[in-house]
């Protein structure tokens, strides 16, 4: 399994002065035109514009065989988390944007499908076998088992609540920041995923879902994730909260 990164340089860089010399393939002079093998010409009035993409892939090997790269984040500035699956649930930490290996590890069974990495340096792993969890470097404990594949890990970037949305459409709640213990949980009614969880620049959290009728549905909750209503303002029933 070869796992790929895109690399894209974009921008626009004006020419302005022609008297310099011959087409370059670095923007340091900006008395020379700019040359790609994937140039998008853009004409303006009296200049001309250059936009440039890469539009190419650098790959590099997993250091095992692995079915599906599923998920990657980013630690700090270059370190990267990538989780994997096959005959088990793994996890390889890579550096200097991924062009060393720093640690690999074995998750138990089923595939990694979620990431998220928290506010106090630790990874949250969610996995197809619905098993959590957490660790870095090469230290990894299991958290908890839901029963049911973990589809999405999200801690807001200004708020320490961590939430994990489920495949039995169950949104779980961490209020503490710690992924260690997860206090309550809120089933959205006749939901059969949820999908994404997001908090918005003004406060209001999102779910994406699917429905048990097959349909797609959105849910906003303007209570820091402890009740939702679909966005399309029915009526539901109470959701209630749940405590474990």
């Amino acid at each position: 399994m070869v796992l790929f990164f895109i690399i894209q340089f974009s921008g626009y860089w004006i020419q302005t002065d022609w008297s310099g010399g011959e087409g370059q393939y670095s923007w340091v002079d900006s008395n020379s035109y700019f040359v790609s093998e994937n140039m998008d010409g853009k004409v303006f009035t009296g200049l001309l514009g250059l936009s440039a993409p890469s539009g190419k892939w650098e790959s590099f090997g997993l250091p095992v065989p692995v079915k599906q790269a599923n998920v990657i984040s980013e630690a700090d500035p270059g370190i990267l988390y990538v989780g994997c699956g096959w005959d088990s649930a793994r996890v390889f930490k890579f550096g200097d944007f991924g062009n060393s290996l720093l640690a690999r590890n074995s998750l138990g069974a089923g595939e990694v499908i979620s990431l998220q990495v928290l506010h106090n340096g630790d990874v949250l792993a969610g996995t197809s076998t619905g098993r959590l969890w957490i660790g870095k470097d090469s230290q990894w404990m299991e958290v908890a088992n839901f029963g049911t594949p973990i589809l999405k890990l999200y801690q807001p970037p200004d708020f320490n609540w961590i939430y994990l949305g489920t495949a039995n459409g169950i949104i779980w709640v961490d209020e503490n920041g710690s992924g260690l213990t997860w206090n309550y949980y809120e089933a959205l009614p006749n939901i059969q995923k949820v999908l994404d969880i997001f908090e918005s620049s003004w406060g209001y959290f999102y779910a994406c879902t699917k429905s048990t009728d097959g349909k797609g549905r959105i849910f906003r909750s303007l209570y820091s994730g402890q009740h939702w209503d679909t966005l399309n303002y029915m009526s539901l029933p109470g959701l209630g909260v749940k405590y474990l």
